[in-house]
């Protein structure tokens, strides 16, 4: 085995003991010094995106041997299943086995999630989270389609079985809603709520925003809260209508311990029992612009850097700093598909008078570069 096969292999080792919580702080320092070469960054992110793919979140304890995994997997890939057999491990046992054969075998899959019914408890609560740096998609217990973007964490029952399918949004979803016109999709971030009974839509809901918003793609959604008098609203919303929901202030709390059995809904940031907003109604928008993250590219149009920037540190996991408030203003109009992030960045050089240099880890530094002003200003005079 190569120097190069040997690095792999310990890069994929040191990650699954990261991922599985298992890390020394030998281990850690190891695992830094092969993260700063880009390249073993992206291997990192792949393994990553996999197991959070696979709904594994929760640190284990519990040590796999590898080959042994291999092989019970492919046996049950090839085993026909039997009627109203009920599988002997848990769905994260599965899952963890998954995510080590697809690292064994050099290959990324974008699973989709789906909780055994005969295996949970009606009354238990499913929680997915999205870290900073990754997308993930999954399957709800009625067969509704979701894709989380980064920084994005949702909650739901692992059985629907009330009158609304009821679930809890911090972040940003893409929903496909299965229809169930006796049973209305509820998406709740704090005492807004967001009903659908069989459509397609976006929501926008990150608690570091000043604002909620939700694309409508096809369908009818109806939006409902209390606006800046307290006074309730429904908006019942027709395919490409954004409606925006402005707060009166950013919601940028450290988190606090919650007992499980507290049934009030948290993520990294505690939400709000009641958000007053003024509710802002747009027709006829380019749904494209709010929704394309979710096939993996980045539609822009007239996007200004402060957007764009907020929307780099959630898809690559850095924090962006501006030396020139100035150039925050600069907009962009343009598609990304798969670029790195420095291909990103000298797309952004082409059309915005940008200087970007890294920092520290993880920290992008952008300045105005003065020898590109003059040619910035030429360009947008004959536009």
């Amino acid at each position: 085995m190569d120097s190069t096969e040997n690095k792999n292999s310990l890069l994929n080792e040191l990650t699954i003991k990261f991922l599985s919580g298992e890390l020394t702080d030998s281990d850690k320092a190891e695992l830094d010094n092969l993260l700063t070469e880009s390249e073993n960054r992206n291997i990192f992110n792949s393994i990553k995106e996999t197991w959070i793919a696979t709904s594994l979140l929760q640190p284990t304890n519990s040590k796999l041997d590898t080959d042994s995994s291999w092989n019970y997997l492919q046996n049950k890939l090839q085993e026909e299943p039997a009627p109203q057999k009920l599988f002997r491990f848990s769905f994260n046992q599965f899952a963890k086995i998954a995510a080590l054969a697809i690292i064994l075998i050099g290959t990324t899959i974008f699973f989709t999630l789906k909780f055994w019914e005969a295996k949970t408890d009606q009354n238990s609560i499913c929680k997915i989270t999205t870290p900073l740096g990754s997308r993930s998609y999954i399957v709800l217990p009625d067969g509704s389609q979701v894709w989380l973007n980064a920084g994005t964490t949702l909650k739901y029952p692992s059985s629907f079985t009330s009158d609304e399918r009821n679930v809890y949004l911090t972040g940003e979803a893409y929903f496909k809603v299965k229809t169930d016109p006796k049973h209305p999709f509820v998406v709740h971030y704090s005492d807004v709520k967001i009903k659908a009974f069989g459509t397609e839509f976006n929501v926008k809901a990150y608690p570091e925003e000043n604002f909620i918003e939700t694309t409508l793609i096809k369908g009818i959604v109806k939006v409902e809260g209390k606006d800046e008098q307290k006074k309730h609203f429904l908006i019942t919303m027709q395919p490409k209508q954004k409606v925006t929901l402005l707060t009166a202030q950013k919601t940028n709390l450290k988190p606090q311990a919650i007992k499980p059995e507290e049934e009030s809904y948290v993520n990294e940031t505690i939400i709000p029992e009641s958000i007053p907003v003024k509710p802002i109604t747009t027709d006829s928008v380019k749904t494209v612009l709010y929704t394309s993250w979710k096939d993996s590219k980045w539609v822009f149009e007239g996007t200004e850097l402060s957007e764009i920037a907020v929307l780099l540190e959630r898809r690559y996991n850095i924090q962006v700093k501006f030396n020139a408030s100035e150039l925050k203003s600069y907009t962009f109009t343009g598609t990304f598909q798969e670029e790195t992030l420095d291909q990103v960045l000298e797309i952004l050089k082409i059309t915005t008078p940008v200087r970007y240099q890294m920092v520290g880890k993880g920290v992008l530094k952008l300045s105005l570069d003065s020898e590109l002003i003059q040619k910035y200003k030429k360009y947008t005079e004959t536009r």
